[in-house]
Order: structure tokens, then C-alpha cells, then sequence
């Protein structure tokens, strides 16, 4: 019966997992640096998550300023740890995907609030920093 309980739950937390951040998520939002800010007119993230798995299919932004596009890529979930390759690279729970580079100064969080998305990026490199944010809508699975 306890084995029967952990894998229902093991079940429920990947299911709750895909159903929160899987889609295609659009919004936009705003960006700063030590010398401006800016509006991002569009960001978007596909995401999909399977059992073990958490995929990113893409997405971009475009801001007045710069422009980038997230490649394709795969992490694998181990006890809410994102793994890309071996390397530790994040963390995951129903709420918040949070993928960082400290090596790089790099830090990308997602959390799921009231239906959003909202995103948040920052590269820092001593004073120098790139500092994005924006609330993104579901538009498709």
C-alpha cells in the first residue's frame, strides 16, 4: 500500500507539473541596464514537460534595444533538480522553473501565478547587468 501511495504520488507530481507550465506562452514586458530601460514588445517561451523531462521548443524576445532566442533544449528532472547533460543547472516545482549559470551570471526564473507566466531574466557581470521581465499568457498547448 505505502509503494502504491508514492507512485500515485510520483504520478500526480508529473501531471501537475505538465499541466502548469506546458504551451506556448506570449506576453510582453520590460528590460534594464545600467544606462536605459526598455519595453520588450514580445516575449514567448514553448514549453513542454514530460515525466523526467522538461523541454524547452523555443522562444524569443524582442525588446526596443536587442533581440534572442532560446535554442531547443532538454533538462532532465530528478527529484526537482534540471539537469542539462550531468551538470546541475536548476530547480522545478509546480510553481517555479528556475535555471541558472552562476559561472555566466546568467539566472531565468518562470513562475505560474493566477494563470501567467511570468518570466524574469538577468545576466550581471560586476556592475554591468541585463535585467529582463514580462507576464506571458498561455495561447495553445
Amino acid at each position: 500500500m505505502r509503494h502504491l501511495c508514492f507512485l500515485l504520488s510520483l504520478i500526480y507530481s508529473s501531471m501537475a507539473l505538465s499541466f502548469g507550465f506546458s504551451g506556448v506562452w506570449i506576453g510582453s514586458g520590460e528590460g534594464q541596464t545600467p544606462t536605459t530601460s526598455f519595453n520588450c514588445s514580445e516575449v514567448e517561451m514553448r514549453i513542454h514537460i514530460e515525466e523526467d523531462k522538461l523541454i524547452l521548443r523555443g522562444g524569443h524576445y524582442n525588446c526596443d534595444s536587442l533581440s534572442a532566442e532560446y535554442p531547443y533544449s532538454v533538462f532532465t528532472i530528478k527529484d526537482g533538480v534540471l539537469f542539462e547533460r550531468d551538470q546541475a543547472v536548476g530547480t522545478i516545482d509546480e510553481q517555479t522553473i528556475l535555471l541558472e549559470s552562476p559561472k555566466d551570471g546568467f539566472e531565468m526564473t518562470l513562475n505560474l501565478y493566477n494563470g501567467s507566466l511570468y518570466f524574469n531574466e538577468a545576466w550581471v557581470d560586476g556592475e554591468d547587468y541585463l535585467v529582463l521581465g514580462a507576464e506571458l499568457k498561455r495561447i495553445a498547448n
